[in-house]
């Protein structure tokens, strides 16, 4: 039997550890770091992909892992949670998103007529739909809700950007955490982006893609030029400055279609850069020419809907493109996997965050293989675009993980909680699962028999008084704070309330126990 021990105090004292990593913003209350470690024990993990342990142990300490294996010993003083029978998993990336940035909105002419001026102010480039001074890590603000409906997902970080003209500047890598920018931005200036569309941009050049294109090498050119002349004659123009700077990065091209696509590919072999191209799901269609261009891909899972071919006249307004496109749409991924081509997935083109999974295994049910969707969701955007300490549950990176109840392909898995840097969040209970454990509340030299039953969404508490008299108990347990209350005697005026902080994740084993402050 365990004990449930309360120490009723007067006042809450206040502990400051000094290993605490530094922060450069003052805190208006109390600093509340916990530098706990937490204890995944009996889990099956999966490190990465390729690398699964069963019946293993993770450990995270201060936000990162600390250690991973089936052979790690549980530190004297963990908080301890026993995932028997559950699964552990890096935490998901998005490497092509818009969460947490606004996105610029096209304003009206204040003339009817033409306009050739750059209307941006200070000493840019000349064309309004070149921006590569734009920095997304600069605007990013957390959006709660959205980054709440991610979370849900698997989602717990995504590669943010500025999706407005042609050059588009740098993308941001974001945590989808609670809390400030600070928190949460992980890495600014991952990537330069591109497209073909000029934006928001109201100058008339360019009006065509075969402007884009013409724009788009010109400035390669100017940029070449400029990075050569010399300093002490040379006019400031802060365009080409921020576009010198910017080239060492991965360049990512937003492409519409696959012409786009080998069209930006000839434009990237002509000035020596490689792109990462976002891809439109169409790439099945020329899968040969898409490898030639050797760029890695990022590719949404947006499906067709079916075709309605009940009534003849609408079967006969449906192309056989069209429907060749819903029915081999889906086998796209699988198309990219066979051929070598190393691509992300990406929720973008989904309406909503709860799209992604139906599309997912939609994908899966079509060839595609759970290790290749796992890479594409975590390893392969790491990589891609050089995103740092994630991706893996390696020893050092942060602690960036799902619990989840099933293998997390799996069509009846339920993701249970999403770690980010070392901080829990709650997805779903793990309903149903039975609680019959035993306790000892000692309190004020007294000791009880404390009994749990019901089930972990809704557990119910009893206190033996004596052999023969058990007391009701109010027990209440919402996130991690936890209430108990009952009277001594029945008819007893006052009442012992106590509350405190779950120490364990679930009540289902007897080895847990509860440490709590009254």
């Amino acid at each position: 039997m365990k004990s449930i021990v309360f120490s009723l105090l007067m006042f809450a004292g206040l502990s400051i550890s000094l290993t605490q990593a530094q922060t450069t913003f003052p805190i208006n209350g109390v600093q509340d770091k916990d530098a706990a470690v937490y204890a995944f024990t009996h889990a099956t993990v999966h490190v990465d992909a390729q690398t699964i342990y069963e019946d293993a142990t993770l450990l995270v300490k201060e936000g990162r892992i600390i250690g991973v294996g089936t052979d790690v010993s549980v530190p004297k003083g963990a908080i301890v949670t026993d995932l028997k029978g559950k699964h552990i998993y890096p935490s998901l990336i998005d490497a092509f998103s818009t969460y947490g940035v606004e996105q610029p909105k096209k304003e009206g002419k204040d003339s009817p007529g033409p306009v050739y001026d750059s209307e941006k102010k200070g000493a840019y480039a000349w064309n309004d739909a070149l921006n590569p001074e734009a920095s997304a890590a600069e605007k990013f603000t957390p959006d709660a809700k959205k980054a709440e409906e991610l979370r849900k997902a698997g989602f717990g970080a995504t590669v943010s950007l500025i999706r407005d003209g042609i050059a588009r500047g740098t993308s941001a890598f974001v945590l989808t955490g609670d809390g400030s920018a600070n928190e949460n931005l992980l890495q600014p200036n991952v990537a330069a982006n591109y497209s073909f569309s000029k934006g928001t941009s109201n100058q008339n050049y360019p009006s065509s893609q075969m402007g884009a294109i013409a724009l788009l090498r010109q400035t390669y050119l100017d940029a070449g030029w400029y990075a050569n002349l010399n300093d002490n004659t040379k006019e400031m123009n802060l365009g080409l400055e921020a576009w010198n700077g910017i080239q060492q990065l991965p360049q990512v091209f937003d492409a519409p279609d696959l012409l786009s696509i080998f069209r930006a590919d000839k434009v990237g072999d002509e000035f020596g850069k490689q792109y990462v191209f976002l891809g439109n799901g169409t790439e099945y269609r020329r899968i040969d020419a898409v490898k030639k261009t050797g760029g890695s891909f990022i590719v949404p899972l947006k499906f067709p809907d079916a075709l309605d071919v009940e009534d003849p006249f609408d079967a006969q307004l449906a192309s056989y493109t069209e429907l060749l496109h819903w029915e081999l749409a889906p086998t796209n991924p699988k198309a990219l996997k066979d051929a070598g081509v190393p691509f992300a997935l990406t929720m973008e083109g989904l309406e909503k965050e709860a799209e992604f999974w139906p599309a997912l295994r939609k994908a899966m049910e079509n060839g595609l293989d759970s290790v290749t969707a796992l890479e594409a969701l975590t390893t392969v955007p790491a990589k891609m675009l050089g995103l740092k300490e994630v991706g893996t549950l390696h020893k050092g990176n942060l602690a960036n993980f799902l619990i989840t109840s099933e293998d997390l392909f799996n069509e009846k898995n339920t993701i249970l909680e999403h770690w980010l840097k070392g901080k829990q969040y709650k997805i779903s209970e793990a309903a149903g699962d039975s609680i019959n454990a035993y306790y000892s509340l000692k309190m004020g030299g007294k000791s009880w028999p404390f009994e749990l039953t019901g089930t972990s969404d809704k557990p119910s508490a009893k206190l033996a008084k004596n052999d023969t008299t058990k007391l009701d108990v109010s027990f209440n347990l919402k996130d991690e704070l936890v209430t108990i209350s009952f009277a001594e005697e029945k008819d007893a005026k006052g009442k012992y309330r106590l509350t405190g902080r779950k120490d364990g994740k679930n009540f289902k084993e007897k080895a847990k126990h509860l440490m709590a402050r009254g």
